[in-house]
């Protein structure tokens, strides 16, 4: 009898495991599928975008970044498959039309009537009451933003502080999970990447374990955003943050350093990749003396390619900046 439950604990700790590497793995198929692509290997990147596409990775950025890319080269067999992923994920039957036409294609891909099987599919997950909230926060969120007001500007804190604790309990009411893109759908997912990119490095903490756990359990897919605003609160602040691995939070450890005409320095990388031809474009130079165990951690548990391909956006990322830079380190 002991045996058996050992084998059992053995055998429920291997699925969590499968699960927890399931968004890691696609990450990773999708970013080696670009890779292969700008090799030339057309078909080698094709399987894989298949591969990944298919698993149901990735949000509407992902679908209509590579779109374009089997648009490109023609690659007919990939093409029903991220138009599936689009309405899996919450596009309308009229935008994925017009994009359709505005890229030269025929729609003799999407049909009306598989189209209405899969959004009938993607809204029976969908929390109503989560995606309400979330973006009841979203406009708060930008109303405080919407110009230079000054009489907006002193509630910009109380509001991001509003959000912050909301958004904890909504992580409350979700069993301690952090919201995936099942259940908030198309806008509630881009209600909360906005949200995401306006907290604090201390609320960035607290939510970071379920949120790492969200990633790698293939519900959430911006991780660029994740790290830009670690960075970015660190870039601003006297204090270096470090990541800790065993509690997967944020944690105090030194003070940051300031560099007269530059400001305090960045910890991760992830405004810029400076290496020295962007060292003398970019005003912001990471830390001196980074913590590289802790900084491949962080990477590792967002499923975060290092180098990594940000640049001034968040959400659109340039992937080609991306892969020249892969190389460039490559053959360091």
């Amino acid at each position: 009898m002991k045996m058996l439950f050992l084998l059992f604990i053995g055998f429920t700790f291997s699925l969590q495991t499968v699960a927890q590497n399931q968004g890691c793995k696609n990450f990773g198929l999708y970013y080696e599928a670009h890779r292969q692509s700008k090799k030339g290997n057309i078909d080698k990147a094709d399987s894989l975008f298949y591969e990944v596409f298919s698993s149901g990775f990735g949000d509407l950025s992902h679908t209509y970044n590579t779109l374009s890319w089997a648009f490109r080269e023609k690659r007919e067999k990939l093409i029903p498959v991220l138009l599936k992923h689009g309405c899996l994920k919450g596009e309308s039957y009229y935008e994925l039309q017009s994009y359709l036409s505005q890229n030269g294609q025929q729609n003799h891909f999407l049909s009306e009537e598989d189209y209405l099987v899969w959004r009938k599919t993607y809204e029976s997950g969908l929390d109503t009451l989560m995606i309400k909230e979330l973006l009841d926060m979203e406009s708060k969120d930008q109303y405080v933003r919407s110009s230079e007001d000054l009489f907006k500007s002193p509630y910009r804190a109380m509001v991001d502080n509003t959000n912050a604790f909301r958004l904890k309990q909504l992580i409350t009411y979700n069993r301690g999970k952090f919201p995936s893109y099942a259940q908030i759908g198309k806008d509630g997912y881009d209600a909360l990447c906005l949200l995401m990119v306006h907290q604090n490095i201390d609320v960035i903490s607290d939510i970071l374990p379920v949120l790492i756990d969200a990633i790698q359990n293939n519900e959430f897919y911006d991780h660029h955003a994740v790290l830009y605003q670690i960075d970015r609160n660190m870039e601003g602040n006297p204090f270096v943050f470090e990541y800790e691995p065993s509690t997967k939070s944020l944690v105090k450890t030194k003070p940051n350093v300031e560099i007269p005409g530059y400001g305090f320095t960045q910890y991760y990388g992830s405004l810029h990749v400076f290496d020295p031809k962007s060292q003398k474009v970019y005003r912001i130079p990471n830390f001196p003396e980074v913590d590289q165990t802790k900084k491949q951690a962080l990477f590792d548990a967002l499923c975060y390619p290092d180098p990594n391909p940000l640049n001034d956006h968040v959400r659109n990322v340039d992937i080609n900046t991306f892969l020249n830079i892969f190389d460039l380190n490559q053959k360091k």
